[in-house]
């Protein structure tokens, strides 16, 4: 009985935890595309940190092959 009320506490801690969890928002390529300066500022940023992929690094780096390509 002791084991299913842990896990029980355990399951609702943890999915409070995750619910509450920060989420990151990106900004949109476009954005980037037309906000060099915001582009530029991003993907240095993403330089340093560069063992994390997040949404906003991603479209900075999809927003700078655009720029470089077209």
């Amino acid at each position: 009985m002791k084991v299913v009320i842990f896990s029980c506490c355990l399951f609702f801690v943890s999915t409070f935890l995750f619910a509450c969890e920060e989420k990151q928002e990106g900004k949109s390529v476009e954005y980037y595309l037309s906000n060099e300066k915001e582009l530029d500022k991003k993907l240095e940023e993403c330089k340093s940190h560069s063992s994390q992929s997040t949404p906003d690094c991603d479209n900075a780096r999809a927003a700078d092959y655009k720029r470089n390509v077209l």
